[in-house]
């Protein structure tokens, strides 16, 4: 009975964790965003858009046996490219670039 009780309180706590651990990378990334950089993050992000329209080839990450996504809009692959913010919803979660399970999980 005891653990029944406890399993929903720990999963609650968890996502209570989870959310204010997003809020504070979110306050972090907004501390360390300069005008300059995020200038400079939409010109590299809107020059990489016109070279993908340009080119206007489609490949399914999941499905391509090798495949290699190059994105030349950043230097990390892996960093946050932005934050996703859903007030009504108190939803925050980081953006990153690509579609891969590393991204997605």
């Amino acid at each position: 009975m005891l653990v029944a009780c406890l399993i929903p309180i720990y999963c609650f706590g968890q996502m209570v964790l989870q959310s204010l651990g997003q809020v504070k990378g979110h306050a972090t990334f907004v501390k360390s965003m300069t005008t300059e950089m995020y200038q400079e993050q939409q010109n590299h992000s809107l020059a990489y858009n016109q070279r993908l329209a340009s080119q206007n080839r489609i490949v399914d990450p999941f499905l391509a046996e090798g495949y290699e996504v190059n994105y030349q809009v950043s230097d990390d692959p892996d960093a946050v490219y932005g934050y996703l913010s859903i007030p009504s919803l108190e939803i925050m979660e980081p953006v990153y670039l690509g579609a891969d399970y590393h991204h997605l999980g």
